[in-house]
């Protein structure tokens, strides 16, 4: 069977909000997509895919064109978002309909990347590939005393060409990173009481923060300075006292600032392997570094077969989650390069931190 799939139109509108509530049962996913229709000016009609049974739509997928950050440079791609089927019909092929649609549509536009958060045991069919590790730093706000005291103000519109200065500064390292703006969508909260943006006085640093349950997240932080560093985890630390919160888990990369001032202290770091965050390729050109191209067989360096491997592994490699050294420990690997091609693969594919740090926005409720 052939499953009808085409772009959102206004009248779909509400239809839409009612996928999001049976799909998912409760009320985040819609208020998101209500949040992104008021204030995404990058939204174009035909980035909002559906499928259709009977010309009804009952499966949505969503694209956010952003650049995005491979290990040698910015690529067109998009954020991939608000996946969602009627369970009347799932398991009837309409949710892979949508999101394969949403695949070609990401080819068709010239986007090379997508990115989404999603189920691991479901986007791997369609080309999605794990490459976004987990890590956290967990600690009290009792152990952040050395680092002195500092408080926060909320950020306002003034502060955002800095703050995303700030956040070039400290991720566009990042294989993954997805570019941010000055635009106040970008930065903006949908949920205050949970959420919030934060500056220290002299916007020499800044914090994404988000309450859930009993902790303090850090979701984003950056700081120009070790000096400034010290300053923002003290703001932190007074933070959680304002919430009556002692547990502060800091959801940054193990070799950022934040981190590893955090290792002078008593803390606990928790790392786990890629899983639910996962990327896909679909311009193979744009993302690979002079010389190196993709065939059936794996990766070939001037014209020659240097690397077989899968699709998947590849994809891990390009986007920072393998490096070249981690190739030959891999049976499903085979290397083939001469040994002056491999010292050169080793040095285009050195170990990385891929990083997608989501924009405010994403943050549901308290406890979400």
């Amino acid at each position: 069977m052939t499953i009808a799939t085409r772009c959102a139109g206004p009248d779909d509108t509400s239809r839409i909000h009612e996928i999001f509530l049976q799909a998912f049962g409760k009320e985040d996913e819609s208020d998101l997509w209500s949040h992104l229709l008021a204030n995404d000016s990058l939204l174009a009609p035909g980035d909002v895919r559906l499928a259709l049974d009977n010309e009804r739509p009952v499966a949505v997928t969503l694209l956010q064109r952003r650049s995005i950050r491979c290990r040698h440079r910015w690529v067109p791609g998009a954020i991939v978002n608000l996946v969602a089927c009627d369970p009347a019909v799932q398991g009837r092929g309409f949710g892979s309909a949508a999101v394969r649609d949403t695949v070609a549509r990401l080819a068709n536009e010239g986007m090379a990347v997508g990115i989404l958060y999603g189920e691991r045991d479901y986007y791997p069919r369609f080309g999605f590939a794990p490459v976004l590790p987990f890590f956290r730093t967990e600690v009290t706000a009792a152990a952040l005393q050395p680092f002195g005291s500092a408080s926060f103000r909320p950020a306002v519109s003034d502060d955002l060409s800095t703050l995303s200065a700030l956040y070039a500064s400290a991720y566009d390292q990042y294989p993954c990173t997805v570019s941010r703006d000055a635009n106040p969508q970008l930065w903006s909260v949908r949920i205050p009481a949970a959420n919030a943006v934060r500056t220290l006085p002299d916007r020499d640093g800044y914090a994404v923060i988000h309450q859930a349950a009993s902790d303090l997240w850090v979701r984003e932080a950056a700081a120009t300075d070790v000096e400034a560093g010290r300053r923002l985890l003290a703001a932190i630390r007074q933070e959680a006292a304002e919430r009556g919160l002692e547990q502060i888990m800091v959801g940054l990369p193990p070799d950022h600032l934040l981190t590893r001032l955090l290792r002078l202290v008593p803390s606990r770091q928790v790392r786990a392997s890629a899983s639910f965050g996962m990327v896909i390729i679909t311009d193979w050109a744009q993302v690979l570094p002079s010389g190196y191209t993709i065939s059936d067989e794996g990766l070939l360096f001037d014209g020659h077969l240097a690397v077989r491997a899968s699709r998947r592994v590849l994809t891990q490699l390009v986007m920072g989650y393998r490096c070249a050294d981690d190739l030959p420990l891999m049976s499903d690997v085979q290397i083939t390069a001469a040994t002056s091609d491999w010292s050169r693969l080793t040095a285009d594919f050195p170990a990385a931190f891929p990083k997608w740090s989501l924009d405010p926005f994403w943050e549901g409720a308290s406890g979400s």
